[in-house]
């Protein structure tokens, strides 16, 4: 199984577990609303609400940011006959924020941190996307790639990485007779 594929499990079992959650909340939250409230309908309302508010927190949270943020940044990666090239998206960041590594066991490392926009006392989020925090990122690199030929660019958020494909060792075949 890829890794693509078990990220895909891991988000739909949070996910999962966020909607066993908030409905069992809802319905602890509405009992409790039948069994002890004098004005139903208030209640109701003010509970309805309630949860609609637990519920946008929780999709804004920290939680989504760790489990819907496995891939950051998102990353296209082109094959041609030499070399590969992957390009990272990474907009709004600065390059010295954002650092490049690579393992003796062939896989580049990327990682860095993006700053939470900074607002005012009296302003709060209504929506909020944007990724911010540390991210790491790792991908194995292919074994037909000559390291030395490295090159690195980056330009209007977008960190591109250009790889040469090793040129293709022929061996020389001996033909052996068969007696």
């Amino acid at each position: 199984m890829g890794h693509q594929n078990i990220r895909a499990l891991i988000q739909q079992s949070v996910v999962h577990k966020m909607k066993k959650f908030l409905v069992s909340f809802f319905l602890v939250s509405l009992m409790g609303t039948f069994l002890y409230a004098n004005e139903f309908d208030t209640q109701v309302d003010e509970n309805v609400e309630k949860i609609q508010k637990i519920f946008n927190s929780l999709v804004n949270s920290d939680l989504k940011k760790r489990y819907f943020n496995y891939n950051y940044p998102q990353m296209d990666v082109i094959e041609d006959t030499k070399n590969y090239t992957f390009f990272f998206a990474l907009p709004g960041r600065k390059k010295e924020d954002i650092t490049l590594a690579l393992r003796d066991d062939n896989v580049l490392v990327i990682k860095g941190k993006a700053q939470k926009r900074v607002i005012q006392n009296d302003a709060s989020y209504k929506e909020q996307e944007i990724f911010f925090g540390k991210f790491k990122r790792s991908i194995k690199l292919p074994k037909n790639i000559d390291i030395s030929s490295l090159k690195t660019n980056f330009t209007d958020g977008i960190l591109q990485l250009t790889i040469n494909k090793k040129a293709s060792q022929q061996k020389n075949l001996k033909i052996i007779p068969i007696d």
